[in-house]
């Protein structure tokens, strides 16, 4: 039974120390809204310009294109790359208020449970979320330098320049569509990322030398994570194939602090204010500034 108290107690923790999702899918909207209207913008320019060149592209019967439609793609291809740069040279400070808001929400809720540990809360975070900041800021400004690089290889591509504007204009949603989907994956990355690293950050710096692996235990969990769960590791060695919790993309997994006192009070008693509304376990490639 006190085995049992225990690891309710221990997921109470692990709950609280994920991040809220209200939070998370506030900064997701964020981050695909900027990134879309990059898309609109970008295409809006281009739209007209493609709809003329497209005209001048009819196969002229000779089993190739002319090459005066070979010139014209390059040269809007290159002024769209350029379009593209300065508009995702346009992000940095659009980004800047979604992200201090999930930083906040992160922090406040770190320091919560924190304090109801009996850990010191006292550090300066200011730098290490500045560093996230313009990492941020670094991925999301890359998500459009992408996507304009994929617009770029439809222009390229001599496949294309017989075909109607509609064709290309299908061509061109397909990589928008996959342009958001990146855009998910990298606010919600972020999110779990900064998460880890703030909890991360916490522990070390109030002295907690080890942690326990904590995944949310649903379906979502990969293999490697599934088999770290409820063992013990210390900061600094990690476990080789996952490193620390939330080192791999997407990773929802949580490291529990270790607290010696703790483990020697009542199981039975969690820490106070109860488990919180939030799920979490672990997914991806490693990535942390």
């Amino acid at each position: 039974m006190a085995r049992l108290a225990d690891l309710h107690r221990r997921r109470a923790v692990a709950k609280k120390l994920r991040p809220s999702a209200r939070a998370e899918h506030r900064y997701t909207m964020a981050v695909r809204g900027i990134l879309r209207g990059v898309r609109q913008e970008a295409l809006g320019w281009l739209a007209p310009k493609l709809e003329q060149l497209t005209r001048q592209d009819a196969p002229d019967g000779s089993g190739g294109a002319p090459p005066a439609v070979g010139r014209g793609r390059t040269d809007l291809s290159s002024r769209w790359t350029a379009e593209v740069e300065r508009l995702a040279g346009e992000i940095a400070p659009k980004i800047v208020a979604p992200f201090d808001h999930l930083s906040t929400e992160v922090v406040r809720k770190n320091a919560q449970v924190a304090r109801e540990l009996g850990l010191d809360v006292r550090g300066q975070l200011g730098p290490h979320i500045q560093e996230f900041r313009e990492w941020s800021q670094s991925l999301i400004k890359s998500a459009a330098r992408d996507f304009g690089a994929q617009v770029a290889g439809v222009l390229d591509d001599p496949f294309t320049w017989g075909m109607r504007h509609e064709e290309i204009a299908a061509l061109l949603k397909e990589r928008a569509d996959v342009s958001d989907s990146r855009a998910k994956l990298i606010a919600r990355d972020q999110t779990q990322k900064l998460n880890a690293s703030i909890n991360s950050y916490r522990q070390r710096s109030a002295g907690v030398t080890s942690y326990e692996w904590s995944t949310s235990n649903d379906e979502r969990v990969r293999d490697t994570h599934a088999a770290n769960e409820g063992k013990v590791f210390q900061w600094g060695n990690p476990p080789p194939e996952t490193g620390d919790p939330g080192d791999d993309v997407q990773c929802r997994c949580v490291a529990v602090p270790v607290i010696p006192e703790l483990e020697d009070d009542d199981a039975t008693t969690g820490p106070s204010g109860g488990p919180s509304e939030e799920g979490g376990g672990g997914s991806g490639n490693k990535g942390k500034p």
